[in-house]
Order: structure tokens, then C-alpha cells, then sequence
């Protein structure tokens, strides 16, 4: 159940950033320190506070009761050689990112369509490819928990980014001046952590082509936000 606990996590920081967001451009209110806002600075301190929370939760229950414990599948993989591996390949990812970011703007440009669109699918969508592969990757071998953490523990991670980009952002703060669209890309997070949630405490065994109801509404809550965001982004221009 530590995955349930992860998933709260990211609804929580969400919700966190729809409420700044509502704060900013509702009711105009904004505090920062040196430049950052109280908001990020939130943000980082609820995710620190979280990772311990679910690390001392793993520590007390180690293994889920219907987990048996595997065998190492790659015994003669030194732990200096998967550190070694696990550093290049964060460093092409962070390369990578760089250079994204720079044809995501390109494409907005020449296209017209609003960068909050561009982030929340283009960039999002092509910078979760790793994710994906680790993922399915976890899956072949295995390792499911790991599979379902990397999903969660993205995420949570990820909510982050937003204090580190407000550290480098010196023109304001950064969430006072995000546009209120990212509103909607948040609730729509929300929306489908949630039913992810549900899926994990009712454990179904039905399924659909062998997806589980849960994936399925999932995916047609992103589909839909992917149309609202789409049509948002043409009418901001």
C-alpha cells in the first residue's frame, strides 16, 4: 500500500499548486522570499516531509504481503557498474531536456499554438518517454512495485521542478505570472491519480483487451483534458 500513499502524495501537491493558482489570480495574493515563492517553497517542503514519510512506511513494511522475494536477475551486475550506467544515462536525459525545450519553444512559435499546451502534452509526453521504457522494462523482469513507484514517484518528483525553476525565474514569481490554464492540467492529474487510487484499494480482477477498468478511465480523463487544453491553446493566442 506504500504506492497508494505515493499517489496521495501527488494529489496533494496538486492540489497545492491549484490553490496557489487560484490565490494568484483570484484574489491577488502572492508572498515570496528573496524572489521565491512561499507557494514553491511549500511545494519542496511537502515533498521532503513525504519522502520521509513513505521511506519510514517502507522501513516498517518491507514487503507487501503477497510479494514473494525474487531472486537477483542480473547477479553478476556490480553495484559500481549500475552507478556508473544510471550516471550517463542522466546525463544524456539532462542534454536531452535542454534541447527539447528549445524546438518545444520553436514549434509554438511557428505553429501558434500556446506553450501551456506545448508543455503540458509535447514536452510532457516526450520527457515521460524514459519513464515508459523504465517502466515496461521493470514489468518484463518482474519488478511490479517497481514499475507502479516509478509511475507515482515521477510524479511527486516532478511537482518539485516547480521550486527549482522559480529559483532560476527572476522576472517574478513564477507561479503568480503561470497562465490559469494549468488549472485544468492539474485538476486533470488530479482527477486521474484518483481513479488510479481507487483502482489500487478495489483491486478489480475485470478488465477490458486485459486493461483494468481503472487504466481505461484513466486514459479517456487524459484524452479529454489533452481536446480541453488543445482548444484552450488555440484561444490564448
Amino acid at each position: 500500500y506504500s504506492h497508494i500513499l505515493s499517489g496521495l502524495v501527488g494529489v496533494l501537491l496538486s492540489a497545492l499548486v491549484v490553490f496557489s493558482l487560484i490565490l494568484s489570480h483570484f484574489m491577488n495574493f502572492n508572498l515570496s522570499i528573496f524572489g521565491v515563492g512561499v507557494d514553491s517553497i511549500t511545494l519542496l517542503i511537502t515533498y521532503i516531509i513525504s519522502v520521509r514519510m513513505i521511506y519510514r512506511y517502507d522501513q516498517k513494511n518491507p514487503l507487501d504481503p503477497d510479494d514473494p522475494v525474487k531472486e537477483d536477475p542480473n547477479p553478476d551486475y556490480t553495484l559500481n557498474k549500475a552507478l556508473m550506467g544510471f550516471a550517463i544515462c542522466a546525463v544524456v536525459i539532462v542534454f536531452s531536456g535542454y534541447r527539447l525545450t528549445i524546438t518545444a519553444d520553436q514549434i509554438s512559435t511557428l505553429t501558434g499554438i500556446d506553450q501551456s499546451f506545448i508543455g503540458s502534452i509535447m514536452v510532457a509526453a516526450a520527457t515521460s518517454l524514459p519513464e515508459l521504457v523504465a517502466t515496461i522494462s521493470a514489468i518484463k523482469i518482474g519488478a511490479y512495485n517497481m514499475a507502479v513507484g516509478n509511475v507515482f514517484g515521477s510524479n511527486i518528483f516532478n511537482m518539485t521542478v516547480i521550486f527549482f525553476a522559480d529559483l532560476f525565474y527572476r522576472q517574478g514569481v513564477l507561479l503568480q505570472d503561470a497562465k490559469i490554464v494549468h488549472i485544468l492540467t492539474a485538476t486533470v492529474g488530479i482527477v486521474m491519480a484518483t481513479i488510479i487510487l481507487i483502482g489500487l484499494f478495489y483491486r478489480s480482477r475485470r478488465s477490458f483487451m486485459w486493461m483494468g477498468w481503472d487504466a481505461i478511465a484513466a486514459a479517456a480523463v487524459y484524452f479529454a483534458g489533452v481536446y480541453l487544453l488543445f482548444q484552450l491553446g488555440l484561444n490564448v493566442i
